[in-house]
């Protein structure tokens, strides 16, 4: 088992009930993954040992799990980006919702508008990271 860091970034004025609603959409979607655990982290502070980068969001979660997990869990981030992006009313085109995996030091950003090969890459070098971590 290893520890995964996933942040929702999200650059739009929504009010804190939709915040947290969109939090807690996303943590039941992780423990539907069959992970080990997801752990909600509130003020963005790194659990003991963990090491990654500070940048402001919503919200942060650290989730246990067994490499073989990586890429369902990116896969699931991803499409989850997409749902919430095509849910929320504004009138930009941008990606005003963002996921930020941490993993081993290294940082990579989810947007909506990527493809599915660019997301199957990113979890590529996320599950190198993962087995070099093991």
């Amino acid at each position: 088992m290893s520890d995964l860091t996933l942040k929702i970034n999200v650059e739009l004025d929504i009010d804190d009930n939709e915040l947290a609603e969109i939090s807690e959409l996303f943590q039941e979607g992780l423990l539907e993954l069959d992970v080990e655990s997801v752990e909600r982290i509130k003020d963005n502070s790194p659990k003991e040992g963990a090491r990654f980068l500070d940048w402001s969001s919503l919200d942060a979660f650290t989730i246990e799990m067994t490499a073989s997990l990586t890429t369902p869990v990116i896969l699931y981030a991803w499409h989850w980006l997409r749902n919430q992006t095509q849910t929320t009313k504004t009138e930009t085109k941008e990606d005003i919702i963002k996921v930020e995996i941490v993993k081993g030091g290294r940082r990579f950003v989810l947007v909506s508008t990527m493809t599915e090969e660019e997301v199957s890459d990113i979890a590529k070098s996320v599950s190198t990271l993962f087995e070099k971590s093991v």
